[in-house]
């Protein structure tokens, strides 16, 4: 088994003293992400050859002061394996009524890519089945939508500082990622990624 994993990128921040509102500071940058494997296992009938290539470019822009931060911005990535590209916006608030409590409000957007070798195969090889895994001809990507909210409570206490943290998440998943096992006629498992309805994860 072979695996080659290469990332070149480039990040450019600009501060400026009034926009619109508030002083800001301005973030772009561009990410190019490169991944090939090779597994040709012995254990293993088929081999699986895998290369992915991710082109990426994000921008965002953050209004601060001491009480107020406003941050929105959106990342653009074109997967190989997805036709179109994938736009993730995402947004932040934070509010500060005094110097020791921080509240914050954040919504994002995110993807996975229908791709074969991921965590999940880990998970099956380790069991010493012969498990093929096969992606559905329709299979589509993997989206989320997570919104999440806390309150910050810090205090001072001589040279002790305390802590205290309230945190609320909720996520969407959107077409995720589901197996489907079908057994062969010579044992072997046949492992369908197909779409499901929906998830959620909260806490």
């Amino acid at each position: 088994t072979k695996g080659v994993t290469y990332v070149a990128g480039a990040q450019y921040a600009y501060d400026i003293d009034r926009l619109l509102f508030m002083p800001s500071t301005l973030t772009a940058g561009a990410e190019y992400n490169h991944d090939e494997l090779q597994d040709h296992s012995d254990y293993r009938i088929e081999t699986i050859d895998q290369s992915l290539n991710i082109k990426s470019a994000f921008v965002q822009n953050e209004w601060k002061n001491d009480m107020w931060s406003f941050l929105i911005g959106g990342r653009l990535d074109k997967h190989s394996l997805l036709r179109d590209a994938v736009v993730s916006p995402r947004a932040n608030i934070r509010y500060n009524p005094v110097k020791d409590i921080n509240i914050r409000l954040s919504y994002g957007q995110g993807f996975r890519a229908p791709q074969i070798f991921d965590e999940d195969l880990h998970v099956d090889i380790a069991g010493g089945e012969h498990i093929v895994s096969q992606r559905d001809p329709n299979l589509k990507k993997e989206r989320s939508h997570s919104l999440s909210s806390s309150v910050d409570w810090y205090h001072q206490v001589g040279a002790a500082e305390l802590n205290f943290l309230v945190e609320g998440f909720f996520t969407k998943l959107v077409d995720p990622f589901a197996s489907e096992s079908e057994t062969q006629v010579d044992g072997s498992i046949i492992k369908w990624i197909r779409n499901a309805s929906g998830a959620k994860v909260y806490g």
